[in-house]
């Protein structure tokens, strides 16, 4: 198809003029009560979820489920000349899933379907019924990227039952960024550097060693401090300065190519910040 990319990156430009307005926000963060924040969002996208949930746990997985149902919706008109972009997402959400999963095994609690991503392998496994446990999680795993990872997590968790062992194992596989465009693989390095910057920062200041910290890229940690310390200048929250240099950055790349797939990353970025605002004041209201 001619202009394909162009198609696509126009689509997710018009997803993107539907997220919520500034006014909106305001006006749903000085909410006081659940009837005002609902008032506040009866006419925008999320005005359903909203109506037919019923209590708050109902309202909080609507909210993920939108999330999840706009990846899924870009993966469908998604071209091939960005399939292994569009693989780098899903790849992510796998391993959300995968953490899901582990977290209730571990808890003892039972996974909803519907907190869950609904795609890829460990979906799939899931529905059928194959994951009864840790043991068998990793067993699912098998011919995965997650394999070797968590299992050796595994045996360490069967030493010390501390569940950290597996995740720590699990989250290395996000360094591991293959195949995506440089462009993206700069990006998505770059988040997991603010990552790692946050918490050798917040380590600094109690003075606590940063060996005993899961970070991302442990050996890098003096180049990362020194590469984005420009963000200790200011009063500001460091998160909040730290999601305004990624803005920032976004903004830039996007402008200089207008089709470029950093305008999805850019719209699931926001996406996401707007949902977790949404969970966050709707908590505020019913606490």
């Amino acid at each position: 198809m001619i202009f394909e990319k162009e198609y696509a990156i126009t689509r997710v430009r018009a997803m993107k003029g539907k997220l919520l307005k500034k006014e909106t926000i305001t006006a749903i963060k000085s909410a006081k009560t659940k009837e005002s924040l609902v008032n506040s969002l009866h006419k925008t996208i999320y005005g359903k979820e909203f109506a037919d949930a019923k209590d708050i746990s109902k309202e909080q997985l609507a909210l993920e489920t939108d999330l999840n149902n706009a990846i899924l919706k870009i993966h469908k008109f998604m071209p091939g000349v960005f399939e292994n972009e569009m693989n780098c997402i899903l790849k992510k959400k796998d391993m959300q899933n995968i953490k899901i999963i582990l977290r209730n095994l571990y808890a003892e609690k039972n996974t909803n379907k519907e907190s869950l991503f609904k795609k890829g392998k460990i979906y799939s496994c899931f529905c059928a019924g194959g994951i009864t446990g840790l043991e068998s999680l990793g067993n699912e795993l098998k011919h995965t990227q997650y394999y070797a990872p968590y299992m050796a997590g595994w045996l360490r968790y069967k030493e010390t039952g501390n569940l950290q062992d597996i995740e720590k194992e699990l989250e290395k596989q996000n360094t591991k960024i293959s195949h995506a465009s440089e462009e993206l693989r700069k990006f998505l390095q770059m988040t997991l550097e603010l990552d790692d910057f946050c918490v050798l920062v917040r380590l600094e200041k109690k003075g606590l060693n940063k060996e005993s910290a899961n970070l991302h890229f442990k050996n890098r940690s003096s180049e990362i401090m020194k590469k984005y310390s420009i963000l200790l200048n200011g009063d500001a929250p460091l998160e909040q300065k730290k999601e305004e240099y990624f803005k920032t950055k976004l903004k830039e790349a996007t402008t200089n190519d207008p089709f470029s797939f950093l305008v999805v990353i850019d719209y699931l970025t926001k996406k996401e910040r707007e949902i977790r605002t949404l969970q966050a004041c709707l908590k505020e209201v019913v606490a």
